[in-house]
């Protein structure tokens, strides 16, 4: 039997941009109803527990359609496995170093080497 790991990524890729798009058309609404909009506002927004989840959900969606995107491309259009290896490691750990900065950011996490 064949597999169907590109259906998975196809489909994977087509729902994050489904969420990503609805998230973002969310975050614009919100942004338009509140006009005045500063910091403490903006960060009262976030420190709601119902703003935060899907705030999290929208940063691992948009990582995960990067790296299903970056790995097509790099399959794709470069040839030595060598030079796609050492992009796909290049990739991934941004993707991580993003995912634990979203973190820090959505739920107001103190970095150890922050004054």
């Amino acid at each position: 039997m064949k597999s169907q790991k590109g259906l998975h990524e196809w489909t994977i890729q087509r729902l994050s941009a489904v969420y990503a798009a609805i998230y973002i058309i969310l975050f614009f609404a919100y942004l338009a109803f509140h006009p005045a909009l500063n910091y403490h506002t903006w960060r009262h927004a976030f420190d709601v527990f119902w703003v935060q989840i899907p705030s999290l959900i929208f940063l691992v969606a948009l990582l995960w359609h990067v790296w299903i995107g970056m790995w097509t491309i790099f399959t794709d259009y470069v040839h030595c496995s060598c030079i796609r290896a050492i992009l796909n490691i290049g990739v991934l750990l941004a993707l991580f170093v993003y995912f634990f900065w979203g973190v820090v950011i959505i739920w107001h996490l103190p970095l150890a080497w922050t004054f």
